[in-house]
Order: structure tokens, then C-alpha cells, then sequence
């Protein structure tokens, strides 16, 4: 049985690596190449649930999109309520164009359902 959980755990990490390089090399539109982008990747197995990139950094005016590769749903929330998020599912992406109309400055979220996973949205 200990086998079999090994061999479980390593083929659901490479499908979620495949999932992850396939959205990776996927074209994207000019409009789409434009657009700040963040990603929420938490790292399969961490028990952590850390942000690999813990802060987005756009200019004033723009929107933010946040990509979840990870093989369970995440969400952004605005620490001080400014902003938040529908559950991202997997391999799925989100964009809140509510941050365009916020003011140069440091904000910092989390995901509601993993409050270990934190970060900082840096408008500038």
C-alpha cells in the first residue's frame, strides 16, 4: 500500500507539471501579454501553501490576474476588504479590475481558505 500512495503522490505531481507547462506555452493574445499578471502556485505537497510570488507589482490604472497551478482552488482577499476574489479552481485565472481604481501603495492579501498563504499587491 505504501507503494502504491508513492506512485499516486509522483503521477499526480507530473500531471500537475504537465497541466502548468501547457498553460505556460499556450499562446496568448497581445491584449492578454499586456495585462500585469500574478500567479498563485502553491507547491504540491507544501503543507505551507506559501505564494511563490508573493508580490505583484502593476503600474496605477492597470488590472491584476491572478493563475492558480495548483492542484486545489485558491482565492485572493484583500487583507483591508479593498478587493477579493471568486474561488480560483484549478488551472483556471482570475483578473480584479477593481485594483486599477486603488491608489499607489502596498497591499497585502491572503487565501481565505489557506490563511498561510499571503502576499502583497504593489501598485506603483
Amino acid at each position: 500500500m505504501k507503494r502504491l500512495g508513492t506512485v499516486g503522490r509522483w503521477a499526480r505531481g507530473a500531471a500537475v507539471l504537465a497541466a502548468g507547462l501547457a498553460l505556460v506555452a499556450a499562446p496568448m493574445s497581445s491584449q492578454a501579454r499586456s495585462v500585469p499578471s500574478g500567479q498563485i502556485i502553491a507547491i504540491p505537497f507544501n503543507a505551507g501553501f506559501p505564494y511563490p510570488t508573493a508580490k505583484v507589482v502593476i503600474l496605477k490604472g492597470n488590472v491584476v490576474t491572478f493563475r492558480n497551478f495548483d492542484i486545489v482552488q485558491h482565492n485572493v482577499v484583500s487583507d483591508t476588504g479593498l478587493f477579493t476574489s471568486p474561488l480560483i479552481g484549478v488551472a483556471k485565472s482570475y483578473s480584479i479590475a477593481k485594483v486599477a481604481l486603488l491608489p499607489k501603495g502596498t497591499y497585502k492579501f491572503h487565501c481565505f481558505l489557506h490563511q498561510a498563504m499571503k502576499g502583497a499587491l504593489i501598485i506603483k
